[in-house]
């Protein structure tokens, strides 16, 4: 009886390190993706500033033209 109980807390035991070594890796990954986010999502705010400044550049040789 006592071997039985031994060999199921063993068993019990190894899930709960599988199940831990799991959790880790998830919230590894987790965070690896929420950098790689928020890097994106600053590269994609610049992107956007420049296409302003471009935009900007594009009105004034317009209004160059109006005024010829």
């Amino acid at each position: 009886m006592c071997a039985e109980r031994y060999t199921a807390t063993e068993d019990l035991l190894k899930l709960s390190g599988r199940l831990r070594l799991i959790m880790a890796q998830v919230d590894k990954d987790v965070k690896d993706v929420s950098a790689k986010a928020a890097v994106q999502s600053d590269e994609e705010e610049e992107d956007e500033i420049d296409e302003m400044d471009g935009e900007d550049v594009d009105l004034s040789e317009n209004s160059d033209d109006d005024a010829e």
